[in-house]
């Protein structure tokens, strides 16, 4: 194609990550010889967006009272691209709304409780001595830098990758807002 034109190319991918962290790991690293305690998952990464990959931690944010504990959800990516996760994120019975950009930043989190709180049967944090996080929900991203104009192996790619999800629904977005709905059954 004689003209190509540079488009951004807009990504939206459903994400889920749990994490379960027993009883006994969380008192032994909230001890007061480990005033700047964090506990870091294991890290996940999403094919659909290459060179991307997330996980939560649980700790103490040293910008708030040491009592305090708190959920990241931290990620490493291209730093080309803008990203956002938008979703909810659940401490055991208690769930919070997550809607973070990446743009500037590594991590994003939610003030959950305090470290007596995170204990107590009646706040519901803790499961047959278990404390389970769980995020659910997309992972976007837009990449200003590809040229969609001329790109028939851009294509093939896009349309293996489609075709390798174990869930074939999905949302393709135009850059003037229009939606359309793939659904394979």
């Amino acid at each position: 194609m004689a003209d190509t034109e540079r488009k951004s190319l807009y990504i939206s991918v459903p994400v889920v990550i749990k994490w379960k962290i027993s009883k006994n790991t969380l008192l032994a690293e909230m001890q007061p010889h480990h005033p700047n305690w964090n506990i870091i998952g294991a890290m996940m990464d999403i094919p659909e967006m290459s060179g991307l990959e997330y996980r939560l931690s649980i700790g103490r944010n040293l910008q708030l009272p040491d009592d305090i504990v708190f959920v990241w959800l931290n990620v490493l990516y291209n730093q080309e691209i803008h990203l956002g996760f938008q979703g909810q994120l659940s401490v055991g019975r208690s769930n919070y709304e997550f809607n973070e950009c990446f743009d500037e930043k590594a991590a994003a989190g939610k003030q959950i409780c305090t470290k007596a709180e995170l204990f107590d049967p009646e706040r519901n944090f803790m499961v047959n001595d278990e404390l389970i996080i769980t995020f659910e929900g997309t992972a976007h991203s837009i990449n200003p830098k590809v040229n969609i104009g001329d790109a028939s192996e851009f294509q093939e790619s896009m349309g293996e990758r489609l075709m390798k999800r174990v869930d074939k629904d999905f949302t393709i977005c135009a850059s003037d807002g229009e939606e359309f709905k793939v659904g394979f059954i």
